[in-house]
């Protein structure tokens, strides 16, 4: 099974690859870039963005390109146990209030409320 091909609506214009599947096998994250016509945006070509496909309801969310964030590379996406949360490392500035520290960091997607949490770094 395909999860990285998108509807000829949405251009699917870069690679995609380094997934990570949910144990009940719902859901599957991966990295690519360069995808248009996502909800939120995604990201330009040539920066890479995590990316949620939904085997049931066969629905793609970027999830590294939260509302306000700046387009930078993300990376190293992960399903946790349960199947809940993905986690990823990002430079991208505006996924989360307060991230002014200009380095990647590490972050977590809550799939259920879209809400997205930094689990590492400081601002100092």
């Amino acid at each position: 099974e395909r999860v990285s091909l998108f509807t000829p609506a949405a251009g699917q214009v870069a690679a995609a690859g380094l997934p990570s599947i949910s144990p009940a096998g719902r859901y599957v994250a991966y990295e690519g870039g360069g995808y248009i016509g996502l909800d939120p945006p995604a990201s330009p070509p040539g920066t890479s963005a995590i990316y949620l496909y939904d085997r049931q309801t066969e629905a793609t969310t970027c999830v590294s390109c939260g509302s306000g964030a700046a387009s930078a590379p993300s990376f190293d996406a992960d399903i946790n146990v349960d199947g809940t949360v993905v986690m990823f490392s990002s430079a991208a500035i505006g996924l989360v209030t307060g991230d002014t520290n200009g380095i990647a960091d590490v972050f977590a997607y809550d799939i259920g409320t879209g809400i997205h949490t930094r689990r590492s770094g400081t601002d100092e």
